[in-house]
């Protein structure tokens, strides 16, 4: 299984749906999880702080100390962060003006897999629907934007390849697309009969917390596992 640079998107989608597990079954079955110190601020950190999110918080912690999920904050990590956040929030304009679409997790992420050896094969876990549409589709991106603004959106094609370099072949998936994976490995397997319902349920979870996920897309991912 490849390096899976995880967003907080992703990890608190799963912490919030009870579908934490997932991260220590496909641990055991290879993955490599890997989060960068700003993730960790925002997943751990931070919401710590705050009554409502605490209980996760903790719970994505005891995924850090016991090594699940390892923090990395190579040499090359700040300065590949900023390259890729100044890009990134220059790569789109409304009305001419730069809009911004990522944040510090997001970029110190992209910069992780950047940094990773060229061999490696690298996947960014991310719910979130900007980054993953800047990754895979610009142009859709865009199209989206216009619906929402009403107004002129452009891509600026010179920082949309600064963005793009170094990141050319890493593969993107969505929390819901773990869960699948685990399911095809039997992580649902202590369910017995039950275990295609609470694939099921599992990714409807997900789909209510927020992760951009068709009920096309649901059924798809049932009938491939069943």
């Amino acid at each position: 299984m490849s390096l899976i640079v995880c967003d907080s998107s992703s990890l608190i989608s799963l912490s919030d749906t009870c579908n934490i597990d997932v991260l220590r079954f496909l641990r055991q079955h290879g993955g490599k999880f890997v989060i960068p110190p700003a993730v960790e601020e925002e997943i751990i950190k931070h919401p710590a702080q705050l009554k409502q999110y605490a209980f996760s918080a903790v719970r994505l912690r005891k995924l850090v100390e016991d090594g699940v999920v390892l923090t990395q904050a190579p040499p090359r990590l700040a300065s590949e962060k900023q390259a890729i956040e100044n890009a990134a929030n220059s790569a789109v304009r409304v009305d001419g003006k730069p809009l911004r679409l990522i944040h510090a997790g997001e970029a110190e992420c992209l910069a992780l897999l950047r940094i990773a050896p060229q061999d490696a094969q690298k996947t960014l876990l991310v719910d979130e629907k900007t980054t993953r549409l800047l990754i895979e589709s610009p142009k859709t991106l865009v199209e989206r934007l216009r619906g929402e603004y009403k107004t002129s959106v452009e891509i600026d094609e010179a920082a949309m390849r600064a963005f793009k370099t170094g990141l050319e072949k890493i593969t993107v998936i969505r929390s819901t697309e773990l869960i699948a994976v685990a399911a095809s490995l039997g992580f649902f397997a202590d369910y017995g009969t039950a275990a295609q319902d609470a694939t099921h349920t599992a990714l409807g979870a997900l789909q209510l917390a927020g992760c951009s996920v068709s009920s096309d897309e649901l059924r798809e991912y049932n009938t491939v596992l069943k």
